[in-house]
């Protein structure tokens, strides 16, 4: 008997010994451990402390791994975002048009005398600028022009680079379809070219507002006033929309002063002296030798003022222009005949031609400053008209006056106005009365 319960009491304490090795071996947290054998925590409450400890610990680890793989998700995002933007930055798009409605005799054909009416888009623009770096510039330019047929055309207008070297002084070069020196400038202080072109242009005493070749612009600050602007270029002198057809270049210049700039009189700074020439052939030469060409000058000088919403300017020109035959075809016509067409082409050609412009644009005060109204009288005298052997003189005046509204900013507008336009000794050109409706619109 005695044996059996030294037997019993040694199972007994090895059981004890052996379950407080297990409780020791189940619970490794030392914090833990001390509770249960403290007896504050059962051995299941423990181990239920240290699963939840170790599940916690598991969602850390995938939690921290998971913000890894976001965090390298979100660099690519960044990086795509960033050739993305870089494809964007520095690019801008503009688009203008110009709807018309047009009425009166010479509405659709000059001279003709045939009253029409109509509604036509006139030229639609899309201009896409790209600012490669801070010293370069790529422009591309569409034009849409409608004819007056079956005659509707699309044409770049502008595809050019731009360069601004590092110099003390505002310098650009540009190269390629560029504006020409002279028209651009011209409209800054004649804005209305959604109603037709500026009068040598309409006169065909120069082409275009553009053109193929290379330019050198500029500015030069005095007493800290930008009194002195210029440019220079060499060019084509066949039309922006054509190739060359000649060996000869000409060479196209404007230089523009600004005398009171520094005044401190503000109504003073707006006075500007413009000088604009042009020294080159015109037409086509033939490969073999043959000249078919003539020569082509113009010497322009332009007045301007600007102040306070009123623009003012004088231009006096004089041109010498002609091919080797000595006729350039013009969109003059004669009479027409039968009520229904318009009368012959008209051939002209200038040799020491003579013209003037007088213009006027003055924005209302106060709440009525979205309205402008503007004036204009042109003529071009000592037109050369018919055969080089034995041409007429002619003369052609034109007056024009409107009203304009500026339904957002200066982008989009609406133009009315009249344009009366005498030929004298045009063939049988009859004058033009022209009443006319624009609407620009742009952004």
């Amino acid at each position: 008997m005695k044996q059996t319960i030294v037997f019993l009491a040694l199972c007994l304490c090895s059981f004890f010994m052996l379950t407080q090795a297990a409780v020791s071996a189940e619970v490794s947290n030392p914090i833990l451990k001390k509770l249960v054998e403290k007896g504050i925590l059962t051995k299941e409450e423990a181990i239920e402390v240290m699963d939840e400890i170790k599940k916690d610990a598991v969602n850390d680890e995938q939690i921290k791994k998971d913000i890894e793989k976001v965090a390298k998700d979100v660099e690519e995002v960044k990086k795509d975002s960033e050739k993305t933007a870089g494809v964007f930055k520095g690019l801008s798009v503009g688009v203008k048009g110009y709807f018309e409605y047009r009425t009166g005799e010479g509405a659709d054909n000059a001279g003709s005398g045939l009253s029409r009416n109509t509604f036509k888009i006139t030229r639609a623009y899309l201009d896409i600028k790209k600012k490669l770096t801070d010293d370069l510039l790529m422009r591309w330019t569409s034009d849409y022009e409608t004819g007056s047929t079956d005659t509707n055309r699309m044409f770049m207008k502008y595809l050019y680079l731009e360069y601004k070297p590092p110099l003390p002084v505002e310098t650009v070069l540009t190269a390629g379809i560029i504006p020409a020196p002279y028209i651009g400038f011209y409209e800054d202080l004649w804005p209305y070219r959604m109603r037709d072109k500026i009068p040598q242009e309409r006169f065909k005493v120069l082409d275009a507002s553009a053109d193929m070749g290379v330019q050198l612009s500029g500015k030069f600050k005095i007493a800290n006033a930008d009194m002195i602007s210029y440019a220079l270029g060499v060019f084509n002198n066949q039309h922006y929309r054509v190739n060359d057809n000649n060996k000869d270049k000409s060479v196209e210049g404007r230089l523009s002063v600004k005398p009171l700039a520094f005044a401190k009189a503000e109504y003073l700074k707006g006075l500007e002296l413009t000088y604009f020439g042009i020294r080159g052939k015109d037409g086509a030469e033939s490969d073999k030798g043959n000249v078919n060409y003539g020569d082509h000058k113009n010497d322009t000088l332009l007045v301007g003022y600007n102040f306070a919403g009123l623009n003012l300017g004088y231009e006096y020109y004089k041109t010498t222009r002609f091919s080797g035959t000595k006729a350039v075809n013009s969109t003059i016509y004669n009479n027409s005949i039968d009520g229904k067409n318009a009368g012959a082409v008209n051939s002209l050609f200038f040799d020491g031609a003579a013209g003037q412009t007088v213009f006027g644009v003055y924005r209302l005060p106060g709440s009525l400053k979205p309205v402008r109204l503007f004036s204009e009288y042109a003529q071009l005298d000592k037109i050369k008209v018919g055969a080089a052997a034995n041409p007429e003189t002619g003369k052609i005046k034109s007056t024009l006056f409107g009203v304009s509204y500026d339904i957002f900013k200066d982008k989009t507008v609406l133009v009315l106005d009249y344009n009366n336009v005498k030929y004298k000794n045009i063939g049988t050109a009859m004058d033009d009365n022209i009443f006319q409706a624009v609407l620009q619109v742009a952004y």
